[in-house]
């Protein structure tokens, strides 16, 4: 007779991480606040994981990555725009 090994259930918050970290990278602006959402979501899925015993660090990990790369990306292009708009001010004046 063969063993069956049964995997561990994966963590629903794991999943929900992994979602908000590609939406953040996904979607233009929004992604912002998104990826700020997608990183509490993180700290809750790792708490959760330590004491379940779940799967899913992986699926935590890329949710991760993804959150800071979109919290990254439009965080330097907001602060892109931003410092020119102060700068074409600063030029009108002149």
């Amino acid at each position: 007779m063969t063993e069956q090994y049964s995997q561990p259930q994966t963590n629903s918050k794991a999943v929900t991480s992994l979602v908000l970290g590609i939406l953040a990278v996904a979607i233009p602006y929004a992604g912002l606040v998104i990826g700020i959402i997608g990183l509490f979501i993180v700290r809750m899925a790792n708490r959760e994981l330590a004491h379940t015993g779940e799967g899913g660090r992986n699926l935590v990990l890329a949710g991760k990555i993804c959150s800071i790369v979109g919290i990254a990306l439009y965080g330097a292009i907001i602060l892109f725009f931003v410092f020119f708009m102060l700068l074409g001010m600063l030029l009108s004046f002149l």
